[in-house]
């Protein structure tokens, strides 16, 4: 049973240090207080046993230093490439390349949308299409807002459609000429 007490002590412990920033004090009757919120004022610096994301501190009735030796102060984050702490970190030119992959992303899937809605608006030419209107209500398309969905649609799939923008300063090809509508009658 003393086994099973100590192993569950155990496992809450871990899960209190695991459930975030945990602040560790000793109270005004020397018990030890635990908790996500900064102790009160009233509790001196001495008695804080451990601050969020800090390592302890260490306290006298643990074999500290004399109360004469200054702290050592809290470790400052290494700068960025620095050692094995910045290894995790990206580069600008790391970011950059992300950034870009990700926005090639976003226009080809819109290109892809605006093609698939282009091609249905096209197909549906002689048979009535809906669209909802800014107060959410379901309106039949008449062919002055078929052309302007058209045109909206199109300068889409000109945005996404092309290649990538070059980076600035890069010499960049001219669009091509716009689609001509098809003629209806």
């Amino acid at each position: 049973m003393g086994l099973v007490a100590f192993a569950t002590g155990l496992l809450l412990a871990s899960a209190v240090q695991a459930a975030g920033p945990t602040w560790v004090w000793l109270d005004e009757n020397g018990r030890r207080v635990a908790s996500d919120m900064p102790p009160p004022a009233t509790v001196p610096d001495q008695r804080i046993l451990r601050r969020p994301h800090a390592s302890p501190v260490p306290s006298p009735a643990l074999g500290a230093a004399p109360e004469g030796t200054p702290a050592a102060a809290p470790a400052q984050p290494a700068p960025p490439g620095a050692g094995a702490a910045g290894a995790g970190r990206l580069t600008d030119e790391q970011l950059r390349q992300q950034v870009e992959q990700r926005n090639a992303q976003i226009r080809a899937d819109n290109c892809q949308r605006a093609r698939a809605s282009l091609e249905t608006l096209q197909a549906g030419a002689s048979q009535p299409l809906y669209m909802v209107n800014e107060q959410g209500q379901r309106v039949t398309m008449d062919e002055a807002m078929r052309r302007a969905e058209s045109v909206r649609l199109r300068q889409i799939v000109r945005d996404n459609c092309a290649p990538a923008p070059a980076a600035a300063g890069t010499p960049q090809a001219a669009p091509p000429p716009p689609a001509a509508a098809p003629n209806r009658p």
